[in-house]
């Protein structure tokens, strides 16, 4: 698998709610296909979660820096984990990914929409909580 560079040519709006649903459709995916070990569901659900987040991939796919944020940090662990196809790093990634989502959700907020749409009205299982912190990542690959 390779990641690509995404433009925002794409039309998708990260501030539309419809985007912001398909981003977290889009890492549910990826913790359903991680859980059960599918590397290739994985690979494919996270290829489908920068096809549909423009910001995403672009933080992805620009090079690694101090700068970057512990969630971009873990992304791009995992990017690498998925395309060299090890499962277990790809677990663990994605497990330090929904570690650094909470603690930074704890922490103080830059969320400038949306903060209501992140926590689900029924509950949290982790499923969830890796689903509904994709807001938390996207606000810091801005």
């Amino acid at each position: 698998m390779s990641i690509s560079s995404v433009t925002s040519s794409t039309g998708v709006n990260p501030t539309d709610p419809s985007s912001f649903k398909q981003t977290r459709a889009d890492f549910q995916s990826l913790a359903d296909a991680l859980q059960s070990g599918d590397i290739t569901s994985a690979q494919q659900a996270f290829a489908q979660l920068q096809k549909d987040n423009p910001r995403l991939a672009n933080a992805l796919n620009s090079p690694a820096s101090t700068s970057d944020s512990p969630r971009v940090a873990d992304l791009k662990s995992l990017a690498t984990a998925l395309q060299s196809g090890d499962v277990n790093s790809a677990q663990t990634a994605f497990a330090k990914l929904q570690q650094d989502g909470k603690a930074a959700a704890g922490g103080h907020h830059h969320h400038h929409h949306h903060a209501a749409s992140a926590t689900d009205a029924t509950g949290t299982t982790d499923s969830q909580d890796s689903a509904a912190s994709a807001g938390s990542v996207l606000n810091a690959s801005a």
